[in-house]
């Protein structure tokens, strides 16, 4: 997923995300890599079937995150950011948000 992206997920599917940190990363610094990551939607509120957000983590070589998202509404779209945290010091904290759209495809 790129920062912006509108993606659209079908409401039976359960399936990896994946955001790639790798260019941001390298503007900090060559040993400068993710240290923790979590997921967040917004739109929910009201909605039949809630957006789920599970299994996230951070992939080999910590720069890239991966999370499973299942559910949600049909015709409902929803903001999902990925929020991170780096190890370097001071670390620096960013967020990358796309939307899903739910639809059968």
């Amino acid at each position: 997923m790129t920062p912006g992206d509108l993606i659209i997920k079908d409401p039976q599917s359960d399936e990896p995300y994946y955001m790639n940190w790798t260019a941001w990363l390298a503007d900090l610094g060559p040993t400068v890599v993710i240290a923790s990551s979590e997921w967040l939607v917004s739109g929910s509120e009201g909605s039949p079937v809630p957006l789920t957000i599970h299994d996230a983590l951070v992939l080999a070589g910590d720069r890239t995150t991966q999370a499973f998202f299942s559910g949600g509404t049909n015709g409902k779209k929803y903001r999902v950011t990925n929020r991170i945290v780096t190890n370097s010091v001071p670390d620096a904290t960013d967020d990358r948000s796309v939307w899903m759209l739910v639809n059968p495809k």
